[in-house]
């Protein structure tokens, strides 16, 4: 992944959980896609003869297994990774084959659903999971045509077709989603999908020992456990870093007090680092804007005021065009100019239709705006400037987040 500006890349890497409703671009790609994974998935799972019987707890460990996996990122190579090769090995070689692409959907369900339980993960994202399970199917045709072979080194050249088949059909499929919903070409994930693809190989020979010794032994498969914690740990000592960045630069206010309102509200970590990210970038756009207007020293004229409208677009576009973790967060930077009663721009969403992680950006940087000094006003004090939150919550802010940065501040 390559940074929207000098160094970002070094901070903050791809994960993804987008909080907002799916425009009708991206629903209808994900649509499409989803409801092409269904009608390959079902029919093979239905048809496919199988001599592998696992029991009913191994099917349920290995999902459960998946879905603790999907919710560990780990930051490799400036890309935010996700260690479910670790599952999905021992599941090509220990499930019935045909049925393993279906059983990752379930698996990445049962990781969404916390975040949809937050509210941060709009219930209709959830098809997006069936377009992520894509990955499955290649690798499971591949086995399924030599045979379902077992864990025998003899059958490598097997194995790397069927990595391969995995590699190349999410690379098809993640462009499609990419390029069609968001305008970005398959070119751009260039700079950190090789990051993502690094890690499953790098992964993919411990599922294979694990499913190697679980081929007799089927309770093997619960050293997924401390190789899952190992991951989380390494997650743990690896964060995504806006942190630093916030150090190193000092991005002002608004970020410390996003960071405080984010906490009141019992944000997750990951959710958490994107309320930096959102707030440390979102006014990126005004840097797409002609200086002659930003410099302007009286008023602006009605289409002034409109290009002005337009950086948090722009700001999404140049986050989106370098994919990745940025290009998630540029889906918040767009909504930060939006309000609570639907008068905001640019999609003039209302409520809880504005992703949350904008709408805690929205309120701290109007705090921040409000007590700094302007060169067209003086700074309000934070007592006159709490005041004016209070006024606006309900019609500019989200009352819960205004509540929760007047306890921050």
């Amino acid at each position: 992944m390559t940074s929207a500006a000098p160094h970002v890349s070094d901070i903050e890497a791809a994960r993804a959980r987008a909080s907002r409703r799916l425009r009708l671009r991206e629903r209808a790609v994900t649509l499409v896609l989803a409801a092409g994974f269904v009608l390959v998935a079902l029919p093979l799972a239905r048809d496919a003869v199988s001599d592998r019987s696992p029991s009913l707890w191994l099917v349920a460990f290995l999902i459960a297994a998946y879905a603790v996996a999907s919710r560990i990122e780990i930051v490799v190579g400036g890309a935010l990774a996700v260690p479910t090769q670790l599952a999905l090995v021992p599941m090509l070689f220990l499930l019935p084959v045909a049925k393993v692409p279906l059983c990752v959907a379930v698996g990445l369900i049962l990781g969404a659903l916390p975040d949809v339980r937050r509210g941060t993960l709009p219930p209709e994202r959830l098809a997006i999971v069936f377009t992520r399970a894509w990955h499955a199917l290649g690798p499971a045709l591949v086995l399924l045509a030599a045979g379902q072979p077992g864990t025998g080194l003899s059958h490598w050249p097997v194995f790397a077709a069927a990595l391969a088949a995995q590699f190349g059909v999410d690379f098809a499929v993640r462009s499609l989603r990419t390029w069609i919903g968001f305008g970005i070409s398959p070119l751009r994930q260039r700079w950190w999908l090789p990051a993502l693809y690094g890690l499953d190989l790098a992964l993919a020979p411990l599922g294979l020992l694990v499913a190697w010794w679980a081929e007799d032994e089927p309770w093997a498969v619960v050293a997924l456990v401390p190789l899952l914690a190992a991951a989380a740990v390494v997650a743990r000592l690896r964060p995504a870093a806006p942190a630093s960045l916030a150090r190193d630069t000092k991005p002002g206010e608004a970020v410390r007090l996003a960071l405080a309102v984010a906490d009141e509200l019992g944000l997750h970590r990951r959710d958490r680092r994107d309320v930096e990210l959102t707030a440390l970038l979102h006014g990126i756009g005004r840097t797409r804007l002609p200086r002659a207007i930003l410099d302007k020293p009286g008023p602006l004229t009605t289409a002034e005021w409109a290009i002005v409208r337009t950086h948090t677009v722009e700001a999404e576009k140049l986050l989106a065009s370098h994919g990745g973790r940025l290009g998630e967060v540029g889906t918040y930077v767009r909504a930060c100019s939006e309000r609570w009663d639907g008068a905001g721009y640019p999609d003039g969403l209302r409520g809880r239709d504005i992703p949350l992680i904008a709408r805690v950006v929205a309120a701290c940087a109007a705090y921040e705006a409000m007590t700094s000094a302007r060169s067209y006003r003086s700074a309000l004090t934070p007592n006159a400037a709490c005041e004016e939150l209070r006024l606006n919550a309900c019609s500019q802010f989200d009352p819960r987040v205004v509540e929760a940065l007047l306890r921050a501040v």
